[in-house]
């Protein structure tokens, strides 16, 4: 397994465990965003793949819910993709409002599009694809402490309490992050942190396993 000696080198995600990448993203929606639910659910099919089902502490009566399959694959195919659309909206939290997959690889503009139509024939409204890329950069912008050591081995917990515990005591280690965190704490106007990628509205998270 290729492990980067710095974050100067692109991060290859799929090159370490599926079980650390979906803990690396759970830490990271709690990181980003104010929960009034955040927890696993289910363990289904060959691939072991874990659902996350949350709900954004928000001023909405309900909250939104949000889909996120962990795709943490060598190979992502859409086939792979619709298949975790169904079961998603299968389960018994209802269809999603928006369906996120947070891949551990490069992803095509054509798969991009494809997935996207995909989710939408199933009745999901809002699609997202993250890239290993853009995932990264999410990281080192919000939570660089997270990436540093999920880089160097170091376990992250898996039960949801022992995560927040986690997210909670591990400190900031940049501006970037220290004002993330204010951002998330007490709201200003837009221009008050400088990131690219704003909260979200609200996560339900799909991991997929291992490959």
């Amino acid at each position: 397994m290729t492990k980067p000696n710095s974050l100067v080198n692109p991060v290859h995600f799929e090159d370490f465990h599926g079980r650390q990448f979906e803990r690396l993203v759970f830490a990271y929606l709690l990181r980003i965003d104010r929960w009034r639910t955040l927890e696993w659910y289910g363990q289904q099919g060959s691939d072991s793949g874990r659902d996350i089902w949350g709900l954004r502490d928000d001023d909405s009566p309900s909250g939104q819910s949000v889909c996120i399959q962990c795709a943490n694959h060598r190979r992502l195919s859409l086939a792979k993709i619709k298949q975790d659309i169904a079961r998603a909206i299968a389960a018994p939290h209802g269809v999603p409002s928006r369906f996120i997959v947070v891949a551990g690889r490069p992803l095509s503009a054509q798969l991009r599009d494809q997935s996207k139509r995909a989710a939408k024939e199933a009745g999901i409204m809002e699609y997202e694809a993250w890239s290993s890329e853009e995932f990264e950069e999410r990281l080192r912008a919000h939570a660089e402490s997270f990436l540093k050591r999920f880089i160097d081995g170091a376990p992250f917990p898996d039960s949801p309490q022992d995560l927040r515990i986690f997210v909670s005591a591990l400190s900031p280690t940049d501006d970037n992050e220290i004002l993330s965190l204010i951002a998330r704490e007490f709201p200003g106007p837009p221009d008050f942190v400088n990131t690219k990628h704003p909260p979200l509205e609200s996560t339900c998270a799909r991991t997929s396993g291992d490959t």
